[in-house]
């Protein structure tokens, strides 16, 4: 089975349950991937197609009139996995010029695959001049032929991009679990990092999973880049994260224990924002209706949930000026949600920071856990019942028990309906809370 969750694309039918933040602002788009704001308010959204050569690159304005401003863009069907492969992104570049980002690679799936294509869109008026083609395109320049032949796996899928303060382009190649460097004139490539497969904590699937590297930002002041991972099939909750890239090429963690992660914003105090494209059932192979959401991150912690309740959705954008998030969602809708006031507390992953003045000691057993997880406690004024509390990185609730009584100093949870992931048990009293991570892996 192919590593990137785009080969579901054929869910799109899912129901779709807003939260009461989100507002469609355009529908009826054609396998909707990406989405970017440019500095006017304009979105520029990327749409797959349905596999007929119809790729398409679709501005919403700033008065959320959609039009389509570049036609007939690379679009087919993955004979291989029959997933749809098509334009993944669109970049706005400076001058008035756009890049366009089309998925897979010429040698599995023929001429303009895997491509680069910078379009010059200054003087183009939507909604008013014809739509553009890519026989329009100033430049383009063939990535995936390079990252499929320097590729461990033989295999290639560019997937998203971003250029550095010399206009140099990085390129996250969700197929090679690499990021290709090409220079500003796109006539000299490398492989400037790679990701390293993981052991599979599952017994369905391959025994190593792919990390399949999605999203980009580039740090300002030459500060390297942060990089979302997706993570292939059996798409286990818990297992995607964000990774820090220096300028020599080497990853590292940033913040772990996150879920199926496509794409990646950093607003202008450095707050970062990731999309989390949805939970996927090993019962059912299936991705749940809307449980995509947007978490915001600072300093390699959590510090809230910014939008939730949509998709599956694979990207999101800022506007930070006017405060607003945009997201896109595999039922061809783009959505939009003010930016909220920051959380005033930061939890991180590995350790969540205890709330209020604590009374007790928290202990979790085992862990890793499989069927269950055992809780013990150790209380030096027991004169309020507990509660207790099991959440997933993005703050969803699992399992909750209130009015616990805090002499039992034990409580055994339950895990054979909790998917596989990492979670936070929280327990609670009247004078406090402590919470502990733990990883579940049946």
């Amino acid at each position: 089975m192919k590593k990137l969750l785009i080969l579901f694309i054929f869910f799109v039918a899912v129901g779709n349950t807003l939260s009461a933040q989100l507002k469609t602002i355009a529908s009826g788009l054609n396998g909707v991937i990406g989405i970017r704001v440019d500095d006017w308010g304009n979105k520029w959204v990327a749409e797959s197609g349905s596999g007929a050569g119809d790729g398409a690159l679709v501005v919403i304005t700033k008065t959320n009139k959609k039009h389509t401003v570049i036609k007939d863009l690379p679009s087919t069907v993955n004979p291989v996995n029959m997933d749809v492969v098509g334009p993944w992104r669109a970049i706005p570049m400076s001058y008035g010029r756009m890049a366009v980002l089309i998925g897979g690679c010429e040698p599995l799936l023929g001429p303009h695959f895997g491509s680069l294509m910078i379009f010059n869109l200054s003087g183009y008026t939507p909604g008013t001049d014809e739509p553009l083609t890519m026989d329009d395109a100033e430049k383009s320049i063939d990535i995936g032929t390079f990252s499929f032949n320097a590729s461990d796996n033989m295999d290639s899928n560019p997937f998203s991009a971003v250029q550095d303060e010399d206009g140099h382009w990085y390129v996250t190649d969700a197929g090679a679990n690499a990021i290709i460097r090409v220079s500003r004139n796109g006539q000299n490539m490398s492989v400037f990092a790679k990701f390293p497969e993981f052991a599979n904590p599952t017994p369905v699937g391959p025994p190593m999973v792919d990390p399949v590297p999605t999203g980009i930002v580039a740090l300002p002041k030459y500060g390297g880049f942060l990089v979302t991972t997706l993570t292939g099939f059996p798409f286990v909750n818990g297992q995607a994260g964000i990774y820090f890239v220096d300028r020599q090429g080497n990853v590292s963690p940033y913040l772990q224990g996150l879920t199926l992660l496509t794409d990646i914003a950093m607003d202008k105090h450095e707050n970062i924002y990731v999309n989390s494209f949805g939970n996927f059932s090993l019962e059912t192979f299936n991705f749940a209706p809307a449980s995509a959401n947007v978490i915001r991150v600072r300093k390699k912690s959590i510090i809230d949930t910014v939008a939730t309740g949509y998709g599956p959705g694979p990207s999101l954008s800022l506007n930070y000026n006017r405060r607003k998030l945009f997201v896109t969602s595999f039922t061809g809708e783009v959505l939009e949600t003010e930016i909220p006031a920051e959380s005033s507390q930061a939890l991180g992953l590995e350790s969540r920071s205890i709330e209020n003045k604590m009374d007790f000691s928290l202990k979790t057993f085992p862990n890793p856990s499989t069927q269950y997880v055992n809780l013990s406690w150790e209380l030096q004024n027991p004169d309020s019942k507990l509660t207790i509390q099991l959440t997933d990185a993005a703050g969803r609730l699992w399992y909750e028990r209130k009015n616990i009584n805090p002499g039992d100093r034990f409580h055994r949870i339950d895990l054979n309906q909790i998917a596989y992931g990492t979670y936070m048990v929280k327990l609670s009293s009247g004078s406090g809370s402590q919470i502990q991570r733990i990883i579940v892996n049946h």
